[in-house]
């Protein structure tokens, strides 16, 4: 336990640096409710086509999200002692970027690791001010770990889009290309003498066309199924983080009972991650439903240029 509570000393420092050098911030809202509004993949083609408009209002949304965090966070940084001289200190911070530091961190002892997170800490101008009372310290303890826990599940980020990938690429060696199959239709004569050409039977040309398209929407609902079980995996792992992290933002007002204007930059990270958990979440829907619904769209056009 207490090699764990080092660590996360010095992991909680260098995520704080990670965030005044990438400019995160704060917002003052329940993210976890998001787990509610976000829909899974759908079951069919034609429900990924009615979904369009609410995919395009969750995406404005989650982007709105996004915006206000980034105004609200350039307030909460300009008070804390990075924003006011933050070009002093990126320059002090500027060894700990070294990309040996994981590696370093491992072979480190207790006392070492200690030592390099109360010396990045007194950098960032970090250290304890002792202005915060008891209960708030208890939850930013808590948050610190919460918002570990959240990054430590980030490492899936690949392993879901490699899932993703390979799932697309099965059910594409399942559907069938129109083009291909106007070329199985006999050849006719269409008008005469100088002006006449050989074309594909343009009967059957638009029955076959039809059929690859209603065919391709039939694939659909399998590789649907297999979007859900990745939507469903990543769901089931981060809602109890979330909700979590919700309940002990909520127990400081979201950052507002907070006195030393440092100790904000820690709220603003956790709740940055959070947001970015959120995102990927949804951005699972988004990869499943999009062609999916593009499969209906480009059937309703052809049949609207040539008929059903």
């Amino acid at each position: 336990m207490k090699k764990k509570l080092i660590l996360l000393f010095v992991v909680t420092a260098a995520c704080l640096f990670f965030f005044v050098s990438n400019s995160n911030s704060m917002i003052k809202l329940d993210l976890s409710a998001y787990l509610e509004k976000l829909p899974g993949p759908p079951r069919t083609a034609q429900d990924a086509y009615n979904m369009n408009a609410a995919i395009e209002n969750l995406d404005a949304d989650l982007n709105k999200t996004k915006k206000d965090l980034e105004e609200t966070s350039r307030k909460d940084l300009s008070e804390s002692p990075l924003g006011k001289d933050a070009e002093k200190n990126s320059k002090k911070m500027k060894k700990y970027k070294d990309q040996e530091l994981k590696k370093k961190i491992k072979t480190m002892t207790d006392e070492e690791k200690m030592a390099l997170g109360m010396q990045m800490s007194r950098d960032m101008g970090l250290m304890d001010s002792g202005q915060e009372s008891p209960q708030v310290i208890q939850e930013l303890a808590a948050i610190a770990k919460l918002n570990n826990d959240l990054l430590q599940l980030s490492r899936e980020d690949v392993t879901n889009i490699n899932r993703m990938q390979k799932i697309d690429e099965k059910y594409a060696l399942k559907k069938r290309d129109v083009e291909e199959a106007k070329k199985t239709c006999p050849k006719v004569q269409i008008g005469t003498g100088e002006g006449s050409d050989i074309v594909p039977d343009p009967k059957c040309v638009h029955t076959k066309t039809l059929q690859i398209y209603n065919h391709n929407i039939q694939v659909e609902p399998g590789r649907l199924n297999e979007f859900q079980g990745v939507w469903a995996g990543y769901k089931a792992k981060i809602k109890p983080l979330l909700i979590q992290l919700n309940k002990r933002l909520a127990a400081i007002k979201y950052g507002a009972d907070i006195k030393d204007p440092k100790n904000k930059i820690q709220v603003n990270t956790a709740q940055t991650t959070a947001l970015r958990a959120i995102v990927l979440l949804f951005n699972i829907t988004e990869t499943a439903q999009r062609p999916a619904a593009g499969s209906i769209a480009e059937k309703m056009e052809y049949e609207k240029n040539y008929g059903k």
